[in-house]
């Protein structure tokens, strides 16, 4: 598949998305970058005293990214679905950068009256690491 041009966010990010073309040309409004989260076992057992111990698992989530941008209603957003690919994000600030790969989890149409435009929520699940660059 093609790789989507870079698309622009009014906050001033941008990212690309080299492998669904469906959100190309589209007026995103608002996003959320990806986290970081790790599994925590309760590891307390019958010697333990005091308060319950824990540990962090070894391996990290890394969430998913995801954004609302306004939906055309001509396309068909259920073939793209599954795609993977790797996304690019600029951030405004200092010009960072995040890399990773990811699979186009979702999208989903929001209800809107009539005469509005209508919207979608999109996510893209993040697979792997995520590749912070500090920009200069």
């Amino acid at each position: 598949m093609a790789v989507s041009p870079e698309l622009d966010i009014n906050t001033g990010l941008s990212f690309t998305f080299a492998g669904a073309t469906i959100i190309a040309a589209r007026k995103i409004l608002d996003v959320t970058l990806p986290s970081a989260e790790v599994q925590v076992f309760n590891s307390s057992h019958q010697a333990s005293t005091g308060g319950l111990e824990f540990i962090g698992a070894d391996l990290t989530d890394n969430g998913t990214m995801e954004f609302v941008v306004q939906h055309k209603q001509d396309v068909d957003y259920f073939s793209e679905v599954g795609t993977e690919g790797e996304v690019v994000v600029t951030l405004p600030n200092a010009g960072s950068t995040l890399t990773f790969n990811a699979v186009f989890q979702n999208y989903t149409p929001q209800s809107a009256p009539f005469n509005e435009p209508m919207f979608a929520d999109v996510v893209f699940k993040v697979s792997g690491d995520v590749a912070v660059v500090a920009g200069a």
